[in-house]
This record gives C-alpha cells, sequence and structure tokens, in this order.
C-alpha cells in the first residue's frame, strides 16, 4: 500500500490510471511507453505521446494541457468509442 493520494501522483500516473479504468486495460500502450508515462509531468507525457504518433491532434494536446488527467482520459476514451462506432456503422453501410 501507497501513502500517496491520487492527487500527489504525476499526471502520467492519473492519466493511465483514469484510462485503465475506462478502457479496462493499457494493453495499447508498450511497457517501455508506460513506465515512461507514469514517471511525466503533463508536457512529458505529451511527449511520449508524440513519439507513439507523429500526427497527434492539436486539440488533442490542448485538452492535456487544459483537463486534469482523469479528465482528459475520460474525454479521449469517449471520443475513441465514438471514432470505433462510426467506422463499424459505415463498414456495415458499405457493405
Amino acid at each position: 500500500m501507497t501513502d500517496e493520494t491520487t492527487d500527489d501522483l504525476p499526471y502520467g500516473a492519473r492519466f493511465l490510471q483514469a484510462w485503465k479504468r475506462y478502457s479496462g486495460s493499457l494493453g495499447s500502450f508498450a511497457y517501455a511507453d508506460i513506465q515512461r508515462m507514469k514517471a511525466a509531468d503533463c508536457e512529458a507525457f505529451i511527449a511520449v505521446l508524440r513519439e507513439r504518433s507523429s500526427m497527434l491532434p492539436y486539440a488533442t494536446i490542448q485538452l492535456l494541457r487544459e483537463c486534469e488527467p482523469e479528465e482528459a482520459a475520460r474525454v479521449m476514451f469517449t471520443q475513441a468509442q465514438q471514432a470505433q462506432q462510426t467506422s463499424l456503422m459505415m463498414f456495415l453501410l458499405l457493405t
């Protein structure tokens, strides 16, 4: 057990905890990236994401900078779910 409260954790650790709550897994991230993200403040977290995707949308960067990590994870997960549903609907309409 740790003495740290959630607010005492770095930005990246808080984001990953929230992301795991929403998605049920961190399987989309490599182990090395997870370790770097856990220790990252907001700007370092963004840098890790930029390394993973050179096309990280500016809106995502602004979201990460302006929101608490838990809120950013919720919004990003919701957007990912909506994109997945839209893709599925398009596939079904076109087949």
